[in-house]
């Protein structure tokens, strides 16, 4: 299965969401870690620059999950799939600005869900019969997730 992530993970990492969710997201690293998942990211992103980001947080359990995610997702060859902006293509219906890039990157890597938290792409998305995309809500994806 091939994931796009939008930056709750890292914001979960950092703690931002609090520890429940922290603890969620690391628990998420380590299923993808033992899973055949990937993770497709644009090479450069804002998604890719938050994460590069957190590295350079000086709490411990923030600088600790970092590594992970850097260890997993930012070198991890076996787990990333990067995509370039030269294979995208337009997107033939609305999308929020600042989504558009999450949008792109999961037509360019043929992945199977965008996981967000972001209602606001969810509802474009559904509203458009956007041409196949599965998306689905950060709680709703990780609920199922981690009870496998």
């Amino acid at each position: 299965m091939i994931l796009v992530l939008d930056e709750w993970v890292i914001h979960d990492l950092k703690g931002e969401n609090g520890p429940h969710r922290r603890q969620e997201a690391d628990l998420f690293l380590d299923r993808i870690r033992e899973r055949c998942e990937r993770v497709a990211v644009l090479s450069d992103s804002p998604w890719i620059r938050k994460a590069k980001r957190l590295m350079k947080e000086t709490d411990s359990l923030t600088r600790q999950a970092s590594r992970k995610l850097h260890g997993l997702i930012l070198r991890g060859q076996n787990k990333t799939q990067y995509v370039d902006e030269l294979g995208f293509q337009e997107i033939p219906f609305p999308v929020p600005p600042d989504d558009q890039y999450l949008v792109q990157t999961y037509i360019a890597a043929n992945a199977d869900v965008l996981v967000t938290s972001d209602q606001r792409l969810l509802e474009a998305l559904q509203a458009q019969n956007s041409g196949g995309i599965n998306v689905v809500l950060r709680d709703e994806f990780l609920g199922q997730y981690l009870s496998k």
